[in-house]
């Protein structure tokens, strides 16, 4: 079986050199000058003429000037009737005029008619081409159904064996998830009677090549999901963002929805990073959370299930490692002075500032009183407190992991030292 393929970029290839030279104006002037004076030179009476010595305004000149121009424009003209015979640079009613040649209907679209002439010279096979099965797959099918169906792949498992299989559009694909029970049936008739469809039209005896065992089957696909969360900088607007990403993770994997395709944690992270968006929470694709990226052989699909992308309004769950006090010393009058060093979550893209508050004993937030300090995330994550007075009900540090929907209910406590000065001991 050969592959007998034929790319648009080949076209190019065969279209060959201009038929006609084509120097600038200037260029042909001169050659006219040049004929002229040979042609005068052998002529008696006439050979004392200096063809390039004549003025501008002399009618002989303006007759040469004109030549000139007609022989630039013949030649442009010999070159674009020959490009218009050439199916790489055909435009329009031209390319329509070759279409005639090899199609049986007018396409619609120009921009298709060379792809498709190049399909049906690829049916045009002795030994059953992988381009002549695609092209028969797809004629075997009705102008909305070709529409439906988005790749044909062709196999040659053994010898005299052909498999055809055939990946329909996702949205038949999937009609046994997004679908009514009834529905769901329907959907899978039409599935199984477009197959059917294909191989028969394979199977005719006019098309199939003696010898040639031909199995046709829809495509198997690899299922996931992809489910997010987006952090905004702002409210305003959460649903025109939600929409934006959402169309462009539609249009990634639609992109992707092909043989052999990856589905790559970075691409869909890259749709859904619109503007606005802060922080993306992307869960994995399948119940293996080991696998960051999806990978299919080269007879399988991605097939997207679903796709939920929500707004996040959740507070942050991820509480901070430790944090540790250093440098610290009390001053005379029981202030305190130290630094304060955080060690922040595993995962920090959902956090966005750490607050410190006073807190009881038992590291509650003392209510009332304004935070401490506040520590952007993502950061040197360290913070100095200079000759700071503690307040009477406090007697430890608390630090709350926050973000935009607010702070974390929870805190990690920070015990102070005992102050000497006070008569504190353990």
């Amino acid at each position: 079986m050969t592959t007998g393929h034929l790319s648009l970029s080949d076209l190019e290839k065969l279209a060959g050199e201009v038929s006609q030279d084509l120097p600038d104006y200037e260029s042909i002037l001169l050659e006219c000058k040049a004929s002229l004076q040979e042609t005068v030179s052998r002529v008696p009476g006439l050979s004392s003429i200096e063809v390039n010595a004549l003025p501008e305004s002399d009618p002989l000149s303006k007759l040469l000037e004109v030549l000139a121009y007609r022989e630039l424009y013949v030649r442009q003209q010999i070159n674009e009737r020959v490009d218009a015979c050439r199916l790489a640079k055909a435009q329009e009613i031209d390319l329509n005029r070759l279409a005639s040649l090899f199609l049986s209907d007018r396409p619609e679209l120009s921009q298709t008619v060379p792809q498709r002439i190049i399909s049906q010279a690829g049916a045009i096979h002795t030994a059953g081409s992988i381009e002549g099965y695609r092209h028969f797959a797809y004629d075997a099918l009705s102008f909305e159904e070709k529409s439906e169906l988005v790749d044909v792949r062709v196999n040659n498992p053994g010898a005299g064996v052909v498999e055809i299989i055939l990946l329909f559009s996702r949205r038949i694909m999937l009609h046994d998830q997004t679908l009514t029970e009834a529905d769901s049936a329907v959907s899978s008739k039409k599935l199984e009677g477009l197959v059917e469809k294909v191989r028969l039209r394979l199977l005719d005896n006019s098309i199939r090549p003696i010898g040639h065992k031909i199995e046709v089957h829809a495509a198997q696909t690899v299922p996931f999901k992809i489910t997010a969360r987006l952090g905004l900088e702002s409210m305003p607007g959460a649903a025109e963002v939600r929409s934006a990403a959402e169309k462009k993770v539609n249009e990634y994997i639609g992109e992707r929805f092909r043989f052999g395709s990856t589905i790559y944690r970075t691409g869909v992270l890259s749709a859904l990073h619109q503007e606005g968006v802060k922080y993306i929470v992307l869960e994995a694709f399948t119940s293996d959370v080991s696998l960051t990226d999806l990978f299919t052989d080269q007879n399988c699909a991605p097939l997207c299930e679903s796709i939920d992308i929500e707004i996040d309004s959740l507070t942050p769950d991820e509480m901070i490692r430790s944090a540790y006090l250093e440098r610290f010393s009390w001053s005379k009058d029981g202030e305190m002075s130290c630094e304060l060093a955080i060690n922040p979550p595993a995962n920090e893209i959902r956090i966005t500032h750490y607050y410190v508050y006073w807190a009881s004993k038992s590291g509650k937030k003392v209510t009332g009183i304004p935070p401490v300090a506040v520590i952007s995330a993502g950061g040197e994550n360290r913070i100095h407190l200079i000759d700071i007075t503690i307040p009477k009900q406090a007697e430890s540090l608390v630090v709350h992991t926050a973000n935009q929907n607010g702070e974390m209910f929870e805190g990690f406590p920070v015990k102070l030292p005992l102050n000497p000065s006070k008569g504190e001991s353990e």
